[in-house]
C-alpha cells in the first residue's frame, strides 16, 4: 500500500522469493487498514457531532461528506467507486493509515540518524543544546519545548537538513510518470515512462555539496556557511513541486519537537564499538537494527 509495484516498478523484476515477501508485507498492512482503520472510520461517523475532533480523520470524513452533498459521493464501498477516485470508507481509512505509517517510521528513522550524528560530534550537540536552552528560558522545570519556540531556530534547522541530506528517508527517490516525450541527458525518453531520481546520489554530489560525506549543519545557515548557497532542487528529501510529500509539515513538526525534547532533557553520549554499517532500500537503515546511546537526565 505504501510502496508497491505501481510506485516502484523494480519490484516486478525481483527474485520470486523476495517479491513474495514484499507482497506479504503489503497484504498485511492493507489488511490492517481495511480492518481496524475502517472500523475506526465507522465508529467516528456513528458518534456524529459528539465525535468531532480536529484531526486528519475528521478532515477526510468532512471531504467525504462534501462529495456526498454534491451528489458525487460513493454509492457503496465498491470497486467501481474506488476506481473512480471516490472517498469510500476504505479510501478514507487507507489515507489516514498511510499518513500515519509513512510519517512515523520515516521520522523515527531520521531522528535516529540525527542523534547518531550529534553524539559523534559533541561540539555540534553542545551548540544545538545552547540554542534550545536560549529559546526556552520561559519554560518551567521539565516543560518541553513548543513548536512555536523552535520552528525557526537556525541551528536546529541545520541539524535536521544536514541529517536529511546525508540520510534521506526516501533515499530511492519518488517515481514520476512523464506526461510528454522528453530528452534527458542526451537520451530520448517517451511519454508514459516512469522515471526516478536517486535523492541520496544527488545529496552526495560534491558539485552541489562540498565535503558531502561530512556532517556540517552550518552549511544551512545564511551568513555562516563556508560553502556557496544550496541550489534549488539539489536538496529535496520530501520530493519537490506540487506533488511533493503531503506529510512534510506533519513530519517536520514531529521531527523538531522530539529532537528538541531529547537534546534539551538528556545528556547524550556516544557508545563506541558498535556496528554502524548501513544499507539502503526504501529508507537507509543500520544493519544491526539499532544504535545504543547513553542518556542521562540533565540536572
Amino acid at each position: 500500500m505504501v510502496v508497491n509495484e505501481e510506485t516502484h516498478p523494480i519490484i516486478n523484476y525481483m527474485e520470486i522469493a523476495l517479491k513474495r515477501s514484499w507482497r506479504q508485507v503489503k497484504h498485511t498492512t492493507e489488511a490492517l487498514a481495511k480492518g481496524k482503520e475502517t472500523k475506526r472510520v465507522q465508529e467516528r461517523r456513528a458518534l456524529g457531532e459528539k465525535g468531532r475532533r480536529a484531526d486528519l480523520l475528521q478532515y477526510l470524513l468532512d471531504a467525504q461528506d462534501r462529495e456526498i452533498s454534491e451528489g458525487n459521493g460513493p454509492t457503496g464501498n465498491t470497486v467501481e467507486d474506488a476506481k473512480s477516485g471516490k472517498l469510500t470508507d476504505e479510501a478514507v481509512a487507507n489515507e489516514a493509515f498511510v499518513f500515519l505509517l509513512a510519517g512515523s517510521e520515516t521520522t523515527s528513522n531520521a531522528l535516529m540518524w540525527s542523534i547518531m550524528y550529534l553524539v559523534k560530534n559533541p561540539d555540534k550537540l553542545k551548540r544545538l543544546r545552547e540554542e534550545l536552552d536560549a529559546a526556552t528560558t520561559s519554560n518551567g522545570p521539565g516543560e518541553l519545548p513548543l513548536d512555536d519556540q523552535i520552528r525557526k531556530l537556525p541551528y536546529l534547522h541545520g541539524v535536521i537538513n544536514e541529517t536529511l541530506r546525508l540520510r534521506p528517508v526516501a533515499a530511492t527517490g519518488i517515481p514520476r510518470e512523464l506526461t510528454e516525450d522528453r530528452e534527458m541527458l542526451g537520451y530520448f525518453v517517451p511519454k508514459g515512462t516512469t522515471i526516478l531520481a536517486q535523492i541520496r546520489q544527488l545529496h552526495m554530489d560534491e558539485a552541489y555539496f562540498p565535503k558531502a560525506t561530512e556532517f556540517i549543519p552550518e552549511r544551512w545557515i545564511s551568513g555562516e556557511s563556508p560553502f556557496p548557497p544550496v541550489q534549488d532542487f539539489t536538496f529535496y528529501p520530501f520530493s519537490a513541486g506540487t506533488r511533493n510529500c503531503v506529510g512534510k509539515n506533519f513530519a517536520m513538526m514531529e521531527y523538531r519537537l522530539v529532537l528538541a525534547a531529547l537534546v534539551k532533557t538528556y545528556d547524550l553520549e556516544y557508545v563506541p564499538k558498535q556496528n554502524e554499517e548501513f544499507y539502503q532500500f526504501v529508507t537507509i537503515a543500520l544493519v544491526a537494527g539499532k544504535h545504543i546511546v547513553k542518556l542521562t537526565r540533565r540536572q
